[in-house]
């Protein structure tokens, strides 16, 4: 293991060191020999990952005093959950008095009390799957200008900052004598974050992108066990996989990697670890007829657009699907499952298991040779086409050729599709045999383990 970097730390809190934190009270105590020893406000402790202390967004914070001395620039490293960014209005990580990482609008980076940011965009923070995970997030500082200032997630230094908002104030980029406070700043009591804090430390000189990444190798098995999916660098194969390596893994976004899946680079994933004993890889969540074609009915925003495991349920977020790649996801060739639902989750469809080596691609409509392991709505099948039919989801056009993925017995029937550019049917013309929200659900998801 590569050894941690403590030259010039002059504040360091770790909330899994019982020396630091016994796991109750209001004392954070510092590990830098400094005695720079921090009093809580309003906190919970969270044994998970180590144990991290809670910031609930409204209340809480903790305020510093760091033995920076004089210093013109500062290390600030952190190992954080970012539960909410607090959009559109923002909080703020950490800050001095006026000097501060603010998180306005998405947006992350440092802020001079003169609305402004310099740093990353919201895409940016979006792309880099900030909000909701554990991230080792280290900013450098530097007195009197952001110009020089930069931002590392996971080792990763994020070149190119930019201005996203202006009304950068020098006089107010100053360290305060290393007075400050986690989950606001020291100008007033506004800006409180919603996060958890396992470990936070302050260094009086710039780290090097070398000792910054040691930190982190040092550090993230913590965060990332190994295969966990937790993170790009442990990316397992499968949500499936996961939740054997992990029984107690939890509904949210993990990565997998697979050497014919987006080139071997991992991808992040939607996995429910609950129904049915969890494991459940999401390959397609359709809740708009808009955009859909044969060709990206398997294939459409593979890098997955979503960010809060509340984006996969509701109707208003893209269309998504990664069915071209589940047939590298499922357990097995043959004697994996499939799960549909429709129009809320466990509604409108079921558990199967394919009892032959189908392909999630397949154009056939012969895959017949499925058993039902659970009815989602107590639907029947239906041979004339008008719902669910006794099949395999194939690749084809299907109703007049609108209809792209489905179950029905040919081109002629629009039934029982999942994915589909009909107007009249929101998002595709599901089960007819119920009508109502079971022929236009709304919102169809297709699940693989």
């Amino acid at each position: 293991m590569t050894c941690l970097s403590n030259s010039s730390l002059v504040l360091h809190l770790d909330a899994g060191n019982p020396l630091s934190y016994s796991g109750s009270g209001t004392t954070w105590n510092d590990l830098s020999g400094n005695g720079s020893h921090v009093t809580l406000t309003s906190t919970t402790y969270n044994a998970a990952n180590g144990g991290s202390i809670g910031f609930n967004g409204t209340s809480s914070y903790a305020n510093f005093n760091a033995n920076i001395g004089s210093t013109n620039v500062v290390t600030v490293e952190m190992w954080v959950k970012t539960n909410s960014l607090n959009t559109p209005t923002g909080a703020m990580y950490f800050g001095f008095n006026k000097y501060d990482v603010w998180t306005k609008s998405a947006h992350i980076g440092f802020n001079t009390s003169g609305g402004d940011i310099y740093g990353l965009s919201d895409t940016r923070v979006t792309n880099l799957g900030i909000e909701g995970a554990w991230k080792h997030l280290v900013f450098v500082m530097n007195s009197g200008t952001t110009s020089n200032n930069k931002i590392y997630v996971n080792s990763i230094n994020q070149t190119s900052l930019t201005q996203v908002l202006s009304g950068f104030t020098a006089a107010n980029a100053n360290f305060n004598s290393g007075a400050g406070r986690i989950s606001g700043w020291r100008n007033d009591a506004a800006w409180l974050m919603n996060l958890n804090v396992a470990s936070f430390k302050i260094y009086n000189r710039e780290l090097t992108a070398q000792e910054i990444t040691n930190n982190f190798n040092s550090t993230k098995q913590r965060f990332y066990p190994d295969n966990s999916g937790l993170s790009p660098e442990t990316a397992s194969t499968s949500a499936y996989q996961i939740k054997q390596d992990y029984p107690n893994s939890v509904d949210g976004f993990y990565w997998i990697k697979h050497a014919s899946i987006n080139g071997g680079v991992p991808i992040k994933i939607y996995a429910d670890m609950t129904t049915d004993g969890g494991g459940w890889t999401l390959i397609l969540k359709n809740s708009s007829y808009g955009g859909w074609s044969l060709a990206n009915a398997i294939d459409l925003n593979a890098t997955n657009p979503f960010t809060k495991n509340t984006d996969i349920v509701t109707n208003s977020t893209a269309n998504y699907s990664i069915i071209k790649w589940a047939d590298y996801i499922k357990k097995s060739s043959s004697g994996f499952q499939y799960m549909i639902d429709a129009y809320a989750r466990n509604s409108y469809g079921g558990i199967w298991t394919a009892n032959a080596a189908y392909s999630f691609i397949s154009t056939s409509n012969a895959n017949t040779n499925i058993t039902l392991n659970a009815n989602y709505g107590g639907w029947t099948y239906n041979t004339a086409n008008d719902g669910i039919s006794q099949r395999m989801p194939w690749h084809g056009y299907v109703g007049a050729n609108t209809g792209f993925l489905g179950l029905s017995s040919g081109s002629g029937n629009w039934w029982g599709t999942l994915v589909a550019n009909n107007q009249y049917y929101a998002p595709a013309p599901w089960i007819g045999t119920i009508g109502g929200t079971g022929a236009s659900p709304g919102i169809i998801w297709y699940w693989v383990r």
